[in-house]
């Protein structure tokens, strides 16, 4: 270390904050999409079409969530805490 900079900050950067991933349905396309289709257990093609909207559809019901085919942000969460988005 230089006499400039005696020590390292001991303090580190915080991370930059998550944006929240958009309420998709049926008609959406995108990395969203895919993210969502991959979490609910259907082929990952970033199209939300009839499929994804029955799987959605049957996983928010399995989760005691309202029914719906929306990917909203309660079920963002719901797929956060349950470790199914990466």
């Amino acid at each position: 270390f230089s006499a400039d900079y005696p020590k390292p900050n001991p303090n580190p950067c915080p991370a930059p904050p998550l944006r929240p991933l958009p309420s998709i349905s049926r008609g959406a396309r995108g990395l969203p999409v895919a993210l969502a289709q991959h979490a609910v257990g259907v082929q990952a093609d970033g199209i939300f079409g009839p499929v994804t909207a029955r799987a959605v559809a049957k996983w928010r019901k399995a989760h005691r969530m309202s029914s719906s085919s929306t990917v909203d942000g309660a079920m963002w969460s719901r797929l956060t805490s349950a470790g199914l988005l990466h």
